[in-house]
């Protein structure tokens, strides 16, 4: 009797079913890790597009003053990131 001594098709597909669940958890890990870095990946350049197609300007509407930045060439607020607050202080009449 195949059934009693674990050989049966319920044993097997048991079998089967706990060797899949096994390479499942080893892949997960990485595959979400992937799937958060790709998504992190897409947020960063949508915000780094909106960034390029913003003009300092805006910022008039949050009381900086653009007007010394703009006069030195920045343009974007692209072209603000990787500075920081106080180095962008130093631009003549630029204090909050």
């Amino acid at each position: 009797m195949q059934v009693r001594s674990g050989r049966g098709g319920v044993h097997a597909d048991a079998g089967f079913a706990s060797e899949q669940v096994k390479r499942l958890t080893q892949v997960l890990p990485k595959a979400r890790a992937e799937i958060i870095a790709a998504t992190e990946a897409v947020i960063q350049e949508a915000v780094l597009a909106e960034m390029k197609a913003t003009p300092i300007a805006e910022l008039k509407d949050f009381g900086a003053s653009v007007g010394p930045l703009q006069s030195v060439g920045f343009r974007t607020v692209a072209d603000l990131s990787g500075r920081s607050f106080g180095s962008l202080l130093n631009y003549r009449g630029s204090a909050t």
